[in-house]
């Protein structure tokens, strides 16, 4: 899963990448962490503020992008994160992710799609 930017919006926040790996074994009360990696592509330090995931679809039509089929919660790591000119790195909170024990089986072992989101700022500012 992979998310990319490019530029400055007018609040002075910059663009950037973010990826995270995929998450296997999810099945009705299982708990997995998205871990994440910040790509800065500027030649200066980039400060994180802000990381936020979503569901937005699946692999099956008998498993909908919903909240009974898969929560995702709060980055658990310290913000802001500061990643070096150039620099790329994988941050030491995660994403979690579970799938309620009231899904329905059948949501067992889809694929997910959850898209990644964050803004940061040249550091310093």
């Amino acid at each position: 899963m992979v998310l990319t930017h490019g530029g400055r919006d007018s609040y002075g926040n910059v663009r950037f990448t973010l990826s995270g790996r995929p998450v296997t074994g999810l099945y009705p009360g299982a708990t997995q962490q998205i871990k994440v990696t910040v790509v800065n592509p500027f030649g200066f330090s980039l400060s994180l503020q802000t990381l936020d995931a979503s569901l937005v679809g699946t692999n099956r039509r008998d498993c909908p992008a919903t909240g009974a089929t898969l929560r995702v919660s709060a980055y658990n790591g310290r913000l802001p994160f500061t990643i070096k000119p150039y620099g790329r790195s994988t941050l030491a909170g995660a994403i979690p992710v579970t799938m309620p024990r009231s899904a329905t089986p059948k949501c067992a072992n889809t694929k997910l799609l959850i898209s990644l989101a964050g803004t940061g700022r040249k550091a310093g500012r």
